[in-house]
């Protein structure tokens, strides 16, 4: 039986991918030193990413709505022309 797995976001850099590795990184250094700059430097980079990210799927949904508004334009353009020549 295959196994059918989600495709990963599109939105989804190597550039965020990244820095989501680092925040890992960051958090594990954390656990194992527990010391107040450790956990500032994992929650710059927590609230950095997470805002990114957030910004980053609203505008690739966005883009998406206004490109198939755009599609929509322009499919109603062509059938009111077919009518148009009937």
């Amino acid at each position: 039986m295959a196994r059918i797995s989600k495709l990963p976001a599109p939105w989804l850099t190597d550039n965020l991918k990244l820095m989501m590795k680092i925040r890992d990184k960051a958090y594990s250094k954390y656990k194992k030193n527990k010391t107040d700059s450790s956990w500032n430097y994992y929650k710059m980079l927590r609230n950095y990413l997470c805002k990114n990210l957030r910004i980053k799927e609203n505008s690739f949904y966005m883009m998406n709505e206004s490109m198939q508004r755009a599609i929509d334009a322009v499919k109603s353009g062509m059938s009111k022309k077919k009518a148009s020549l009937s």
